[in-house]
Parts: structure tokens; sequence; C-alpha cells
């Protein structure tokens, strides 16, 4: 059964708001999704914590057949609570991350781009380690063959971040803009980059996997589900968009408020959106509804179609 790696935050997570990792599990029911979403997590953290994410694919899956990425939504709170001297912000990344370094975009951009390298590094490794494992354990003939075998394509999904509330005009949604257009240059030098790998320099030494990779925008998406949403609105007379609240203490009341009616009280994150004329986001302007999961999910499938096909029958 193929497996796929859901690396991310509490986004990917999917208590604190849609669960689309299991919804889009439901798209396709004949693979393994491992979902290492985590709350509250920033981009260095999903770094730290690469080899467990690794090791959950157990010893008889090397490569996943593909991998999910959305994280970067954590740094952009943190970010935010340093530039507006928000102590409780502050230290409530500091005590549940630990030092991620300076709490900018130029730093957050090169610990992307390390993440995205360790990602294809470890996985190649990983593909190295069972060939070698396989190798010893074939007949001697097959230890003499010269291998020349082509790299393992891995497609490696890379999400846009979602918006932080829906005012797409506000000062949150700026840097939003700001972290997204940094992620996209870093993603596509480093599509280049693993394209460049599938033909190998003379004498370099051929690498067993390749990311495949693919930059996945839901940040498009989310905008014109919420502009739709808008016009829709204000026609209708007064309205005001949904903000992130602030500061962060205000945002966390937020999300435990939401997840409590959630789980105990049985109210869809939709139904919670549609109280406050929110689209995509529930009420703490920062997790994605079941609206939002669904859209998520659409565009994933579209690429996960190929990599999880079953085998041709014989």
């Amino acid at each position: 059964m193929p497996a796929v790696l859901c690396l991310g935050d509490s986004h990917t997570f999917g208590k604190a708001g849609a669960a689309w990792v299991l919804e889009l599990a439901k798209v396709f029911p004949n693979a393994r999704f491992l979902n290492r979403g985590v709350n509250g997590l920033q981009t260095m953290n999903v770094l730290w914590n690469l080899d467990k994410s690794f090791n959950a694919l157990g010893k008889s899956v090397a490569v996943p057949a593909a991998v999910t990425l959305l994280i970067g939504t954590n740094d952009v709170l943190r970010s935010l609570a340093h530039e507006g001297k928000d102590a409780f912000g502050q230290r409530w990344f500091g005590i549940a991350n630990g030092d991620t370094g300076p709490a900018t975009l130029e730093t957050w951009t090169q610990q992307y781009r390390a993440l995205l390298e360790t990602i294809a590094a470890k996985l190649d490794a990983r593909a190295r380690a069972a060939s070698a494992s396989s190798a010893s354990a074939s007949s001697a003939t097959s230890a003499t063959t010269t291998t020349t075998t082509a790299p393992t394509p891995v497609p490696l999904l890379v999400m846009k971040l979602p918006p932080l509330g829906e005012d797409l005009t506000d000062a949150v949604n700026a840097k939003v803009d700001a972290y997204n257009a940094a992620l996209t240059q870093v993603v596509l030098d480093f599509a280049k980059a693993q394209k460049a790998l599938l033909k190998p320099a003379a004498g370099a030494m051929p690498r067993a996997v390749v990311m495949d990779v693919k930059l996945v925008d839901i940040s498009s998406e989310f905008k014109a589900a919420i502009a739709k949403n808008q016009a829709s609105r204000q026609a209708g007379g007064s309205w005001r968009p949904l903000v992130l609240p602030v500061p962060f203490s205000k945002a966390a009341k937020a999300i435990m408020g939401c997840q409590f009616a959630h789980d105990l009280w049985g109210r869809s994150f939709n139904a919670q959106s549609d109280a406050v004329g929110a689209a995509v986001l529930s009420p703490d302007a920062i997790h994605v509804n079941e609206r939002g999961g669904d859209l998520i999910v659409g565009l994933l499938a579209a690429h996960l179609v190929k990599p999880l096909a079953p085998p041709a029958s014989q």
C-alpha cells in the first residue's frame, strides 16, 4: 500500500480546523496517509522532527509515494507577535517551539530552503540504505551488476500559506503575501535544482530519489472564495470581514472556543464561520473550515492521482 507523508502544523493535524488529511484519505482508500502535523509547529520544528516523521513510515517503506507540506503560519504569527511587542505571544512560541532563530522573513526563507533540501537528502539516504540492504541479501551475480537505475521521482506537494483572517487588504495579510512570495521563489529554485539532478554531471553520483516538486496555490483559491463571499455579503447590507484577533492571547482563546464548539457541541466549522460571515476560515481567523478543507483536498488530489494509481493488472 503506497504511503503519503503529510508534514505540517495544526492545519495538517486537523483538530482546530478541517481534517483535510482524513478527507483526502477517503479519495484514495488504497493508500496510507501518515499525518505528521503537530499543533503550533514552526518550520524549524518540522525540520528538527524529520527523522521521526520518516521513521513513522516503517521499515517496509523506504520512500513514500508522495509528501505534502503546509508550514509557515506559526512563523508568521510569531513574527507578528515580535513586531507588535506581544509579550505573551513571544513567550508562548518560545516555550512551545524552542529557539527557532530571529522572527524575520529572511530567517524563515533560509529555514524553508533548508527544510526542502533536508527532505530531499534524507529521502535519498533512505532509498540508498534500502537498496544496499536489498543488494546484500540478493544473489552474488546481482551484486556484481552495474546499477544504472534512474532516480525515483517522489512528488513533493508544497502548499502556499492560507490567509490570516478574511480582510485581504489588511497589514496581516500583506505579511502573509510577503511570506508566500518568498516561499514561491524558494520552491521554484528548489524544483529547478531537483530537475537538474535527473541528469547528473559527469562523474557525479546519481541520486536514488529526486523530488518532483509541485507548488500548490491554496492561497489563490482561498482568496477567490473570500472575494466571492464578500461581494455577496456586501450586497446584502452592512458587513465587516473576519480579522485576526490580536494580541496572540485573544487568538489562542478564539482557537479554543472554536474547537470547544466543534468537539463538545457538534457545531461544524462551516456553521461557526457562517455565523460570522466567513467563507473558508473558522472564526479564529487562522484555521480552515470544511469548505476550505475541501479546496485543499481538490487541489492535492489532482496531483496524487498518478502516484497513487493502483498498478496495472498483469
